[in-house]
């Protein structure tokens, strides 16, 4: 029994010990395994890093950044219209003019009707001369598609004098083709009409101008109530002004108005400075709100009008505009504070305006350099005759022209005369030392000191 059970011990001890080398077996397999894996992570990673290294190492040097020239310095406003002026000069090409708009038909009286019979707003203009009739039919029959002759220039000029000539006698004629809205252009060459005048119908403005009388103010009034042209609107307010000063004010004010509406609705891109000046010179307080009703739009045009209507009537909107600032406290628009800039020695509410925005710091850098340069330098306004090439005001020494596409807004600036008023200079030193206590800014220094040294010549 003891045997037996020894023996039976003794296997089951062997099958043991061989169930624990089977195990330790399989173990030292999967520890190999896993020796392995990490074995093959291990030179994988090492592989990638050498290769990281290689390209950190040897990769291309990195373009340098661009250098900021002085060119490249994000030009203002007024330098981009600058710009954007000469482009257009370039680029611009004579517009043949056959029509006009306008804003209600012109009433034609008949021929027969007597002064006590006629109703329509020019009144009864008389029976035209044989002659007169026939100078109109001439000019009437006029190609607009071709430039003039030198003939044709000259029978042009003729058929107008002609006109100024019959007097009175001229002026139902003259009405009767104006109420036709035809035109043509006289101004093919770009150094000037041949003629004299722009076009046909601003030569019978003229003609009537010089006829003068109440039949002659009856067909220009009458034309200022239904022309929707800008251009013939300034015209036509300026020749009545000087047969009959004050009388027709109001109706060029209402035609500048109305006439602006009209283009503001029809977004016809037209210039319309002409309505502007208008406004400007012969505008009242009402006239004011239309101006800065106005301003979003056309807002160089509106500014230059409040801070040149008559006796500083536009002054105090003038100031609102300049004291409007941004969220970051300086002022919105350069160019109202350049305009009161520009006016100060006249009145003396736009300077102290200027004094307040310094001390309260409200002027940027460039609004500075703006500011000096009105005291001093660059004096803005209109083009006044509506059909001056403004390419040809750069013949004038220092002229520049400006456009701003938004709203078709074309203006240029002049330099201060070197022979102002002695007094003139004096209010405007005067002005620069105020700001320059006021603000101490080294941009305001140094456009301010430029703009005394430009007064003083020192």
């Amino acid at each position: 029994m003891t045997d037996k059970s020894s023996k039976h011990s003794g296997n089951t001890r062997e099958t043991s010990g061989s169930g624990l080398g089977r195990k330790h077996l399989s173990g030292l397999v999967h520890g190999s395994s896993a020796l392995s894996s990490v074995t093959i992570l291990v030179v994988v990673g090492a592989v990638v890093l050498i290769g990281l290294a290689a390209w950190m190492r040897f990769r291309p040097a990195p373009a340098p950044a661009p250098l900021i020239t002085e060119e490249q310095v994000p030009m203002d406003e007024l330098e981009e219209a600058r710009a954007s002026a000469a482009e257009q000069a370039a680029t611009a090409h004579q517009i043949q003019r056959t029509s006009v708009s306008s804003r209600r038909p012109l009433i034609i009286p008949d021929q027969s009707q007597t002064a006590a019979t006629a109703s329509d707003g020019a009144g009864f203009l008389g029976v035209a001369t044989a002659a007169a009739q026939q100078a109109v039919a001439r000019l009437g029959a006029l190609d607009a598609g071709k430039p003039l002759t030198p003939e044709q220039a000259a029978a042009v000029k003729q058929d107008l004098q002609q006109l100024i000539a019959e007097g009175a006698g001229s002026v139902p004629a003259i009405h009767q083709f104006l109420g036709q809205n035809k035109d043509l252009s006289l101004d093919e060459m770009k150094t000037g009409s041949p003629v004299g005048y722009g076009s046909l119908r601003a030569g019978m403005f003229d003609a009537l101008r010089q006829i003068g009388g109440p039949e002659a103010q009856a067909a220009l009034s009458g034309t200022l109530r239904t022309t929707g042209d800008p251009g013939e609107v300034a015209a036509l307010a300026r020749h009545l002004e000087s047969m009959a000063p004050g009388q027709y004010r109001d109706e060029a004010v209402n035609a500048a108005r109305e006439t602006l509406a009209e283009v503001v609705k029809g977004k016809t891109g037209t210039d319309v400075a002409p309505l502007f000046q208008v406004l400007q010179t012969y505008g009242d307080a009402n006239a004011v709100g239309d101006l800065q009703q106005a301003i979003p739009q056309y807002q160089h045009y509106g500014l230059l009008a409040l801070a040149n209507m008559p006796e500083g009537q536009g002054i105090p909107t003038l100031i609102q505009q300049a004291q409007q600032v941004t969220a970051g406290g300086t002022v919105k628009n350069v160019f109202a504070s350049q305009m009161l800039a520009q006016i100060a020695s006249q009145y003396p509410e736009a300077g102290a305006a200027l004094v307040e925005q310094a001390k309260a710091n409200q002027i940027p850098d460039r609004g500075w350099a703006r500011i000096a340069e009105a005291l001093s330098g660059d004096q803005y306004q209109f083009v006044r005759d509506p059909g001056v090439d403004m390419s040809m005001l750069l013949k004038t020494p220092g002229t520049k022209t400006y456009h701003i596409n938004s709203g078709n807004e074309n203006f240029y600036s002049n330099p201060l005369s070197a022979n102002i008023p002695e007094t003139d200079r004096a209010q405007r030193l005067a002005l620069i030392d105020q700001l320059l206590a006021a603000n101490t800014q080294p941009a305001a220094a140094e456009a301010l000191q430029k703009a005394r040294s430009r007064l003083t010549g020192k």
